[in-house]
């Protein structure tokens, strides 16, 4: 959701046993620290590159956990994001989600 200069991201993970964790965070972008209600994060960064594309840095304790990128198609059909870091046990990660709008 857009709030003005700001985005608010919620929803619900579940977890391998079923187990749901709630997660969210509303952050102006501006590449500022924001507070963060995501599991294993405490901090994201918010960075507008161009209207289709936004980069993120996510941080816990000040220390960098993952990055990337929130890119848009042309066409506003598709949302890939894409992130490189450390997963929550410390070792590193990579990966790209792509979501089809219904």
């Amino acid at each position: 959701e857009i709030i003005g200069n700001s985005e608010k991201l919620t929803g619900t993970l579940v977890t391998a046993d079923g187990k749901t964790i709630s997660m969210g965070f509303t952050a102006t972008l501006d590449g500022k620290d924001s507070p963060s209600q995501n599991p294993g994060v405490d901090t994201v960064i918010l960075t507008p590159v161009n209207a289709l594309r936004v980069d993120y840095v996510t941080k816990f304790k000040g220390n960098v956990v993952y990055a990337g990128t929130r890119t848009l198609s042309m066409d506003g059909r598709q949302m890939t994001i894409t992130a490189k870091g450390l997963n929550p046990v410390g070792q590193p990660m990579e990966q790209t989600m792509v979501y089809d709008r219904r």
